[in-house]
């Protein structure tokens, strides 16, 4: 008797699986395939739009300076070898009626224009989907030409804020060249006022975009020879009658209790002033929160309003701001109540400069003279630390960093020691790391491969 067997082999069943896996494969492909000429297609379309916004404005340049050239001669209004002036200012009319205007495909801004009556030229952005190219339209001897444009390279001058990673979702951040007021003491590598930097916070609630300078950019120092404690001490009128212990413990303690504001002055030396992309700065370590006007926009750091920052802004402090934000203990003596407590300014700034879910930039590799750093430099943090020994011994010191770890050192200023009469002033010198907080207009350039890496850092303007 013949069997009957309905079942499926297991042959038959692994051919069935393979081809299905190959169909499977040349649906994706086909699927992908489409996709990508879909992206190519918008893509050309929005190349032309540039295109054909380009030829517009050429055009609507073209004969603004044909008609006011006519209209001079024949009306004889202008002389002749005067004519460029009053046309190259008819030019740049014409191309400021294109400013802010937007088709639903290009919006074209102009960014600036120029008639000095010989060469009259416009920066202009024209800006798509995803696209934002520049050009500097010139027109010279009755000649128009664009500048250097660059169509394909998406996003090259987005906006900062929008195209660089947040800070919530990121454990990598770009590199970025900031354009700095002063050169840094980079003595390696020649004279440069260009700070390699990385973006350390990119949020509209609390940070704003923070870029932080890679490598120290200048050593500071703190504690008996502080230069700013020095003259601030020296100017106080007080006679010290040659007595250099006790004034070097005055500017000691000057130095201590004004650390942070100290070292935030320090970045000031550094942002530029005048081309506007950073608008505030300070130390890695201080306060990483912006404050805001009424109207939401960030208007700089919040160095004042903070409960737990007004400790480096006191300057007279009086016996209800002694009792919170100065140190007491029975076994200081005069000291009692002089100088300013522990504060944790530093954790959040540490903790965004970790590895371990940060984007790893707490270490440095170069001193600011541009050598290599070894496991015994430094650079401050805007923090200050007490630390007690045995009830008697009391050491007053700002947080620092090495290139080895990830968790805040400390140097000590001032030691307090048996009520007063063991007291000692100290000097401490190590690097400094300013922090940008920047514009929220401000836009990336950049060209070639690689963007944004250490090797090709992104650049600002506004």
């Amino acid at each position: 008797m013949k069997k009957n067997n309905k079942g499926i082999t297991l042959i038959a069943l692994i051919i069935t699986i393979i081809v299905l896996l190959i169909l499977a494969g040349v649906t994706i492909s086909t699927i992908s395939g489409n996709e990508n000429t879909m992206g190519k297609a918008n893509e050309a379309s929005q190349k032309n739009d540039i295109s054909t916004a380009k030829d517009e404005i050429s055009l609507i340049a073209i004969n603004s300076k044909t008609q006011a050239m006519g209209t001079a001669y024949v009306e004889g209004t202008v002389a002749p070898q005067d004519a460029s002036t009053s046309v190259g200012q008819a030019v740049i009319n014409a191309v400021l009626e294109k400013d802010g205007i937007n088709n639903g495909k290009v919006s074209i801004e102009v960014v600036q224009a120029v008639n000095n009556g010989v060469k009259d030229n416009a920066t202009i952005e024209i800006t798509t989907k995803d696209f934002i190219v520049e050009g500097t339209i010139t027109i010279q001897d009755g000649v128009l030409t664009w500048g250097e444009i660059e169509e394909n390279l998406p996003f090259r001058t987005m906006k900062a804020k929008d195209f660089l990673p947040k800070s919530t979702n990121s454990t990598e951040s770009p590199y970025v060249i900031y354009k700095a007021d002063k050169n840094i003491d980079d003595t390696t590598n020649g004279e440069t006022n260009e700070i390699l930097c990385r973006v350390l916070y990119n949020d509209d609630d609390t940070h704003g975009l923070q870029l932080i300078a890679v490598n120290p950019v200048t050593d500071v120092k703190l504690g008996k020879t502080d230069p700013k404690a020095t003259a601030a001490i020296e100017s106080n009128g007080k006679n010290y009658a040659n007595n250099t212990s006790l004034k070097e413990r005055e500017i000691a303690l000057n130095s201590y209790n004004n650390a942070i504001i100290y070292l935030n002055e320090y970045s000031e030396e550094y942002r530029n002033k005048t081309d506007g992309i950073a608008i505030d700065s300070r130390c890695v370590g201080s306060l990483a929160t912006v404050k805001k006007n009424t109207s939401g926009v960030i208007t700089g750091f919040d160095k004042k309003n903070n409960p737990d920052d007004l400790v480096e802004n006191i300057d007279n402090p009086t016996e209800e701001e002694k009792s919170l934000y100065m140190y007491n203990a029975n076994n200081m003596g005069d000291y009692n109540g002089k100088l300013f407590n522990t504060d944790s300014n530093y954790t959040e700034d540490e903790n965004r400069l970790k590895a371990s879910g940060g984007i790893d930039a707490y270490k440095f590799t170069k001193k600011a003279d541009g050598s290599a750093a070894t496991s015994s430099d430094y650079y401050w943090l805007a923090s200050r630390n007490v630390l007690v020994r045995y009830s008697i011994m009391y050491f007053f010191n700002v947080r620092c960093e090495s290139t080895g770890g990830e968790n805040s050192a400390r140097k000590g200023l001032i030691n307090i020691v048996n009520g007063g009469i063991g007291t000692s002033p100290d000097e401490m010198e190590s690097g400094f790391r300013p922090i940008f907080l920047l514009d929220s207009n401000v836009k990336l350039t950049g060209t070639g491969e690689n963007l944004g890496s250490e090797s090709n850092p992104y650049r600002l303007k506004k």
